[in-house]
C-alpha cells in the first residue's frame, strides 16, 4: 500500500488554482449546530479573502454543489486548494471510491466525499486541504491513506498557519468557490457569511430554507439535480487499476493464451479475478446499483468452490501502464482490458481472498445455487418482482426457486434468453437499463460471444425503471 510523501515543487504546477471555501474554516468547532449553537470565530473569513476580491467568487448552500458547478465548467486538472475543517474526501459510510465506476454522480454524492470523485474523476489534479489550527489531521491522513493509496500522493494536509508559509499560499486563484454549510453554521454568523462572500437574493432564500430544514426538519426544497454519470476517459482521471490473481511475485502482467489482461479501478471487483472465476462452475459476479442508496459489487460462489476464499489473494496496483487498458467486458466502468504487457506498481496481500473481499465491500454468498436461500437475494427478488418477471425470469411460488424463461422485450422481435441458464453465463437478472454480468467465457477461457447481444436496448427501457443490477441466481 502506497505511503504518503507530501509533493514536491516541482511537481505541483498546475495549470489553473481555485479555492473551494467551507464557511465552517473560521468556525471554532467542526460540529453541527444542533450539537453546539455557540459556534464561534477563530479566524475571521475576511482575512482570509480580502486579498483575492478581484477573483470570480460563486457562492453555494451545501458543500458537494461545488462538483455540479465544476461539472457544468468542464474543469480538467485543476489544482484546488480546500478551506473546511472537514475534509469531504470520504465519509464514514464510504472511505473510498471501490464500487462507484468512473464518472459516478446522482446520489452517490455527499458533502463528505464530493473531492474525494473529483479527484479521482481527473476535475481537480491536486488537492491541498487547509484545516483550522484546531483540527486534529493525523487520524484523517491516515484513514484516506488507507481507503485511496493511489491518491495519497495527490494530497496534502496542512493547518491554516502552515499554509500561510507553504507555497501553496503564492498561488493566486482562478476562481473561488463558497459552502455556507448551514448544518454547520450558527444562522447570526450565516448573514455575516452572505455579507462577505455575496450571495443574490434566490441563494439566500436557499440557504435560509437549508437552516431551517436543519433545525425545523423542514423540507429543504428541490433536490439538486445531478449529472447522473459523466463520461470519464480512464487517461484523464486520477484512479488506478486493479489486478487480483493468486500469484505472487510479479512485476509484469502478460497476457495468457485465454485472453488479455484484465483490470478495474475498483479494487473490489478486481479482487474477484484472483478466485479463476469460471462461468461454467456457477460463479456468479456482478454490480448491483438497486438494492442499496450506493452501488455494490457482489459475487456468488459455488459451495463446491468456497475453499478458493480461505487462498492467499494478490491485489496488484496499475498506475504507469493503464492507459495501455480499453473498455472491456459487460459492466461498463469496471472491466477494462490490455492485449499486451502491463508494468505492476505496487502490491497488496491478502493471507485469504476472504479478507480481501470484506476490505472492499464485496457482498459474497456461498452455495446460491440452484435454489436462493439468502434472505437478502430473496428480498431483492420480491422488491423488484414485477421489472424481473416483466422482462427476465418467472418468479414461482414459494420464492426460494427461480425457473428462467426465455423472454420477448419487443425489440425486433429477437427473443431473449436471460443469462444465467444451464451452460450460459452470470445467472444475473438485468433490471432494463442496466449492463448485464460479466461475460461468459468457455471452459477453455476464452470469450462466448453468443450472449453479447443478450441485453435489452437501454433506450427503450431506461424510462420506466431505475437503472442497475438484479442478482439471481441459475
Amino acid at each position: 500500500m502506497s505511503s504518503y510523501s507530501p509533493p514536491s515543487n516541482q511537481d505541483m504546477s498546475p495549470p489553473a488554482v481555485l479555492w473551494d471555501v467551507d464557511f465552517d474554516l473560521f468556525l471554532d468547532s467542526e460540529r453541527t449546530v444542533l450539537e453546539d449553537r455557540n459556534k464561534d470565530y477563530w479566524l475571521r473569513p475576511e482575512v482570509l479573502l480580502d486579498a483575492h476580491r478581484s477573483a470570480p467568487h460563486t457562492p453555494v448552500v451545501d458543500h458537494r454543489e461545488c462538483l455540479r458547478l465544476w461539472d457544468q465548467a468542464d474543469l480538467r486538472g485543476w489544482f484546488c486548494i480546500h478551506f473546511d475543517a472537514h475534509p469531504d474526501l470520504f465519509d464514514e459510510a464510504d472511505p473510498g471510491l471501490g464500487n462507484l465506476l468512473l464518472g459516478r454522480r446522482g446520489d452517490c454524492v455527499t458533502d463528505g466525499n464530493y473531492l474525494l470523485i473529483a479527484l479521482r474523476d481527473g476535475i481537480l489534479a491536486r488537492v491541498v486541504w487547509v484545516a483550522p489550527d484546531w483540527q486534529a489531521m493525523e487520524d484523517y491522513r491516515a484513514r484516506f491513506d488507507h481507503g485511496n493509496p493511489e491518491l495519497a500522493d495527490r494530497v496534502e494536509m496542512l493547518r491554516y498557519r502552515d499554509f500561510l508559509t507553504s507555497a501553496s499560499a503564492q498561488w493566486v486563484p482562478q476562481r473561488i468557490d463558497g459552502a455556507f454549510s448551514p448544518g454547520f453554521t450558527p444562522l447570526p454568523k450565516l448573514a455575516e457569511f452572505v455579507e462577505c462572500f455575496g450571495a443574490d437574493e434566490t441563494l439566500v432564500d436557499a440557504v435560509a430554507a437549508a437552516w431551517l430544514a436543519v433545525h425545523f426538519r423542514r423540507p429543504a426544497g428541490d433536490s439538486l439535480e445531478w449529472m447522473a454519470h459523466r463520461t470519464i476517459p480512464l487517461a484523464e482521471s486520477n484512479a488506478a487499476l486493479y489486478h487480483g490473481t493468486a500469484v505472487g511475485g510479479m512485476t509484469t502482467l502478460t497476457p495468457s493464451p485465454r485472453g488479455p489482461v484484465f483490470a478495474s479501478p475498483s479494487p473490489g471487483f478486481a479482487a474477484c479475478f484472483g478466485l479463476g472465476l469460471d462461468d461454467q462452475q456457477g460463479w456468479i459476479h456482478g454490480v448491483d446499483h438497486l438494492t442499496a442508496s450506493r452501488p455494490f459489487v457482489y459475487l456468488l460462489v459455488p459451495a463446491d468452490r468456497a475453499e478458493c476464499l480461505e487462498q492467499p489473494l494478490y491485489l496488484y496496483h496499475i498506475t504507469r501502464d493503464r492507459d495501455r487498458f480499453q473498455p472491456a467486458g459487460a459492466v461498463a466502468g469496471f472491466e477494462y482490458a490490455a492485449p499486451g504487457p502491463v508494468a505492476v506498481d505496487g502490491c497488496t496481500r491478502f493471507e485469504r481472498a476472504r479478507d480481501a473481499l470484506a476490505e472492499y465491500g464485496v457482498r459474497v454468498y456461498v452455495g446460491a445455487v440452484p435454489r436462493i436461500h439468502d434472505p437478502g437475494l430473496l428480498e431483492l427478488a420480491t422488491r423488484h418482482r414485477r421489472a424481473v418477471e416483466a422482462h427476465f425470469v418467472e418468479l414461482l411460488e414459494p420464492l426460494g426457486f427461480v425457473r428462467w424463461v426465455p423472454l420477448r422485450l419487443g425489440l425486433g422481435g429477437d427473443a431473449v434468453r436471460p443469462t444465467g441458464l444451464p451452460g450460459r453465463p452470470g445467472g444475473l437478472a438485468r433490471a432494463p437499463g442496466a449492463g448485464a454480468g460479466r461475460r461468459a467465457v468457455k471452459g477453455d477461457g476464452s470469450p462466448d460471444h453468443a450472449d453479447t447481444q443478450l441485453a435489452p436496448s437501454k433506450r427503450s427501457l431506461d424510462k420506466q425503471y431505475p437503472i442497475g443490477y438484479v442478482a439471481l441466481c441459475a
